[in-house]
C-alpha cells in the first residue's frame, strides 16, 4: 500500500474562545520536496513557528505558505484543511476519546490516560477529513505536534502483560474506531504514530503555519487589525483569498482580545485540497 504523511498541529486563541487543529497530508515524494522547499527559507536551521512571527517575519513565511501550496497542489492525494471548534463541541469530542479509551476495558495510569485523551480527537477528526476522499486503500503514517501532556508520549507504556507503548496502543485505538465508524479514511500502518516536538517534522511546521495564518485569515476577514491583519494578507496571498462564505457567517469576534469564537456550537472547517 501507498504510503501517506500527515502533520498535525492545535491551534487555539488566547482564552480558548475557539480551538482546532490543523492537517497537512502529502505523499512520500511530496514531504520530501517540502522539505527542500522549506530548507532556504529556515533562517539558518530554525523551526517554523506561526505563533512566534512578528511582523519583519511575514515575508520569510508568506513564501513558506507558497511552498505549502505549491507543494500539495502538485501532488494527490493531497489535503491542507484547518478545523474550527467552540468550547462545548471540543469536549465533546474529548469525551468520544474517553469512550474510545475506556472501550479498550484497559487500564491507564493517570498521566498515560491524560495523555492518551489529547492525542486521540485530532486523530478522529483526521478520520473524519479523510472518509471520503478515496484513501482507503492508504496507509497513514502521522505527526503529531508533542506539547503538555503528551511530552514523552513516544516512551510511556501501556501496563499490560506484557507492557505496549502507549504510541501502539493509541494506534490500534484508531485504526479500531476507523473500521466502525469511518472505513474510507486510511489504516494506520507500522509506526504510523509519531508525537514529537514540531523541530523534527517538517510536517507539524507546515500544519503549525497553515493554521495559525489560517485562523488570523479569519480574523482579518472579521476585522481584525492587530498582526493577524498581516498574517491573513500574507494568507490570502499565498492561497488566492480562499473562500470563506461558508465560515464566515458562523465566526464573530469576542472577548477582550477579539478573539475569533463561533457564534454557536459545532464545528467549522476551511478546507484547502
Amino acid at each position: 500500500m501507498a504510503l501517506l504523511s500527515v502533520g498535525i498541529d492545535d491551534t487555539a486563541t488566547a482564552t480558548h474562545m475557539s480551538e482546532g487543529w490543523a492537517f497537512i497530508l502529502l505523499p512520500q515524494n511530496g514531504v520530501a520536496e517540502l522539505e527542500k522547499a522549506a530548507a532556504p527559507l529556515s533562517n539558518g536551521g530554525a523551526p517554523f513557528h506561526g505563533s512566534k512571527c512578528g511582523q519583519r517575519g511575514i515575508p520569510r513565511y508568506e513564501k513558506f505558505l507558497a511552498a505549502i501550496r505549491d507543494v500539495v497542489k502538485s501532488h494527490a492525494p493531497s489535503l491542507l484543511a484547518h478545523v474550527f471548534h467552540d468550547p462545548s463541541s471540543y469536549k465533546d469530542i474529548k469525551d468520544i476519546a474517553k469512550t474510545v479509551v475506556s472501550a479498550s476495558k484497559i487500564s491507564l495510569a493517570s498521566s498515560v490516560e491524560a495523555a492518551t485523551r489529547y492525542v486521540i480527537p485530532p486523530l478522529l477528526t483526521l478520520q473524519r477529513l479523510t472518509n471520503n476522499q478515496n484513501l482507503k486503500s492508504k496507509l497513514l503514517k502521522v505527526w503529531l505536534d508533542e506539547a503538555g501532556l503528551t511530552q514523552a508520549f513516544s516512551s510511556m507504556n501501556v501496563e499490560t502483560t506484557p507492557p505496549i507503548r502507549a504510541i501502539a496502543f493509541t494506534k490500534a485505538l484508531y485504526n479500531a474506531y476507523r473500521k466502525s465508524k469511518f472505513p474510507g479514511a486510511p489504516e494506520m500502518g507500522t509506526d504510523g504514530l509519531r508525537v514529537q516536538p514540531d523541530e523534527t517534522s517538517i510536517l507539524i511546521q507546515a500544519a503549525d503555519v497553515f493554521g495559525n495564518f489560517a485562523a488570523a485569515y479569519a480574523a482579518w476577514q472579521l476585522g481584525a487589525t492587530d498582526i493577524r491583519q498581516l498574517k491573513g494578507a500574507a494568507f490570502g496571498q499565498a492561497f488566492a483569498n480562499p473562500d470563506m462564505s461558508q465560515v464566515l457567517p458562523f465566526l464573530s469576534l469576542k472577548g477582550d482580545h477579539l478573539e475569533v469564537a463561533l457564534d454557536n456550537p459545532g464545528v467549522l472547517q476551511l478546507l484547502i485540497t
